[in-house]
């Protein structure tokens, strides 16, 4: 079997959606002839842990370095980085560090001091060179250790785009000079590379590149739903978000529609009950005290991705709130989770057109609060007003497909060495 190295900065048993895809890869990758080899931080990054995704890996090879975080010593100075989610300790939209911060002047990211201790790891290791390398972006510096390992060992690489790398919203904005040098340091690493492979919205932010790029989508893992206890919160309806919830992505079309609907159906608004599942900065926590004046609202720290299927499962509608044309992670596993889907997004996205092809769900922009009121009363009413899920169309979005077109832009790069 040939083998692949997988460079990421994050991996289990660090927990969070972050690790999902790479992790997910890692999993299926041997049952389509690629057997993983993952470097890894040895540190890992501020955040929960989640051992039960590690156990759902069998036994892996993994190596981890050393790896020096900057940001980590700029928080123990007090610098402000604890009110954003820890899976994005950069900043996020809407939320992000300024030019004159400085972990702005760390470029590409602040993982860049992984670099010597992962490029003498690919050197102690040369005599056992893999086949290929695939890094992650998240972080972009991840993608600088695997152009430089591809290019110690005389392999290919392949760059995994799971979000965007220059401007990306988990990196601090930056002054023209270093945007440039991001741009150009991106551009560089791009062109070098085998192939890219990216998911929805991150295609038209990439350099024009000969480089080949292939979609390859997030998606679901059949074997997480196995055996999941569905969770109920307490109340009658309950519209639940699982996952990080930030100031760009929020709860104000919430909060207005469902004001509406304590004005116009109060009977309705008394059946709701709003239950947010995992990391909040302190924008999002005022909002859902908000919220809890007009229907009940309340919010759970992080929980096993287990645990988080199973809130899915019991949830009577689940809230998707998105921004700069992009589909989140998460989307994949509601999809499977079989529970109607609201969507906050641009009609003509890459997200409504996943649940124009899927079922499942609606995107309803994110000012239109009437339509999002109408939405939850005739989904409380019985109404029944999103479509269900084509399950057939579905199924092309597993983690396993996923990893299968992994495996076979791998066995063409290796064809065409």
């Amino acid at each position: 079997m040939r083998r692949v190295l997988l460079v990421t900065y994050d991996f289990p048993p660090v927990g969070g959606s972050g690790v999902q895809r790479i992790s997910k890869f890692a999993k299926y990758l041997p049952r389509f002839g690629w057997q993983p080899i993952v470097l890894t931080s040895r540190r890992g990054r501020m955040g929960p842990q989640d051992r039960t995704l590690l156990a759902d890996l069998g036994e892996p090879e993994i190596h981890r370095t050393i790896a020096p975080d900057p940001y980590r010593w700029l928080a123990s100075l007090g610098r402000r980085l604890s009110d954003r989610p820890a899976s994005h300790p950069r900043g996020l939209h809407g939320n992000r560090l300024g030019p004159w911060h400085p972990a702005a002047w760390l470029v590409p990211d602040g993982k860049l001091p992984w670099l010597p201790f992962g490029v003498h790891w690919a050197l102690k290791h040369r005599a056992r060179a893999c086949d290929a390398v695939v890094s992650t972006v998240p972080t972009p510096t991840a993608a600088i250790l695997g152009s430089l390992i591809s290019r110690a060992w005389r392999v290919p690489h392949i760059i995994d785009y799971r979000d965007p790398w220059t401007g990306g919203f988990y990196l601090p904005r930056r002054f023209s000079l270093l945007q440039h040098l991001e741009a150009a340091w991106e551009r560089r690493i791009l062109t070098g590379a085998a192939a890219a492979c990216v998911v929805p919205g991150v295609l038209e932010s990439l350099p024009d590149v000969d480089t080949p790029i292939r979609l390859i989508h997030n998606g679901y893992d059949e074997t997480d739903f196995d055996e999941v206890t569905p969770t109920r919160a307490d109340g009658d309806f309950v519209i639940a978000h699982v996952g990080i919830l930030w100031r760009e992505r929020d709860l104000a079309p919430l909060i207005g529609a469902c004001g509406l609907l304590r004005d116009q159906l109060p009977e309705v608004a008394a059946r709701l009950h709003f239950i947010q599942i995992g990391r909040i900065d302190r924008h999002v926590a005022t909002q859902i005290q908000q919220l809890g004046a007009t229907v009940r609202a309340s919010a759970h720290p992080s929980v096993s991705h287990r645990e988080a299927i199973g809130r899915m499962l019991a949830a009577d509608l689940l809230y998707l709130p998105t921004s700069h044309d992009h589909v989140p992670g998460k989307t994949y596993e509601y999809l499977r989770s079989d529970t109607p889907i609201l969507a906050l997004g641009g009609r003509h996205s890459h997200l409504a057109k996943l649940l124009d092809e899927t079922g499942g769900g609606l995107v309803v922009n994110h000012s239109d609060q009437q339509a999002i009121a109408h939405l939850i009363a005739g989904s409380v009413n019985g109404a029944r007003p999103f479509p269900p899920v084509n399950q057939a169309r579905l199924t092309q979005f597993s983690r396993e497909a996923a990893a299968r077109a992994l495996a076979s832009l791998l066995d063409d790069v290796g064809r065409a060495r």
